[in-house]
């Protein structure tokens, strides 16, 4: 999940409470989630009660969740076992999810620090833009953008530096597929191995996972693809086993 903070001073722009204060901002949004999500667990607990299921597994979990956010803090990963996670999984929960603090500057900019300080002791990453300046930019030729990106002490655009943050954060890494048709980037965990990449891509390739073959991106790209790789020897010949690696491409032979 995404929480954005204004930190920009602009005149021509009101913030509904006046001042600009990411702190205050970030304290109002996560109130309003563990508000939200206590209401939720709270209704759920009281039907559980009704249906006389006081004290089952559900209700016990529900109302240590109760407990934590009536006390105003948030659903972590500290509370919730990984053998619970899944009774609680249509509940949605907003404090139960991961998030990334974007924190949205411009050329005038209150203080960020301290609520950059504080959504790292709470477990969210944070995220600095500077929304107007990185709109602006985007609307460029590619050779342009890397002139002004450079002078803001950048070397990517905001979508690209969001999408690793995000990645990083959801402990997410890229492998990536080359067909006749198509090149495709499919999304597993990190330390997911070679079987559960076939799967990713489809259930009859990880039934009859037979072996992968393997090569990094930049390794492809630097020697000028398959024939010259596969030529060099540069295309490794992997079990199911074999943990993926960001930026791996894939060539998954199987048989059914």
């Amino acid at each position: 999940m995404a929480i954005v903070l204004r930190a920009f001073v602009d005149e021509a722009v009101v913030h509904p409470l006046g001042e600009i204060d990411p702190l205050r901002d970030l304290g109002k949004l996560l109130d309003s989630m563990v508000f939200s999500d206590y209401e939720i667990a709270e209704k759920r607990l009281e039907r559980l009660e009704k249906e006389g299921k006081k004290g089952e597994r559900e209700h016990l979990i529900l109302s240590k969740i109760a407990t934590r956010l009536e006390e105003g803090g948030a659903i972590g990963a500290d509370l919730i076992h990984e053998e619970e996670s899944h009774l609680l999984a249509g509940f949605q929960f907003l404090t139960s999810k991961p998030m990334i603090g974007i924190i949205n500057t411009g050329e005038r900019s209150a203080d960020t620090a301290a609520a950059a300080e504080h959504a790292s002791e709470l477990g969210i990453d944070v995220f600095p833009i500077r929304g107007l300046q990185e709109m602006e930019i985007s609307q460029l030729s590619a050779e342009d953008q890397k002139e002004f990106l450079a002078d803001l002490g950048l070397q990517d655009p905001a979508r690209d530096r969001f999408l690793r943050a995000l990645y990083s954060r959801l402990d997410l890494i890229s492998f990536i597929t080359v067909g006749d048709q198509e090149v495709r980037a499919w999304s597993i965990p990190q330390g997911a191995s070679a079987l559960q990449a076939a799967g990713k891509v489809h259930s009859d390739m990880e039934r009859g996972f037979i072996r992968a073959e393997v090569i990094p991106c930049d390794q492809l790209l630097a020697v000028g693809g398959f024939a010259e790789a596969r030529k060099q020897g540069q295309l490794r010949l992997e079990g199911k086993e074999y943990l993926v690696q960001d930026g791996d491409v894939l060539t998954i032979r199987f048989n059914l």
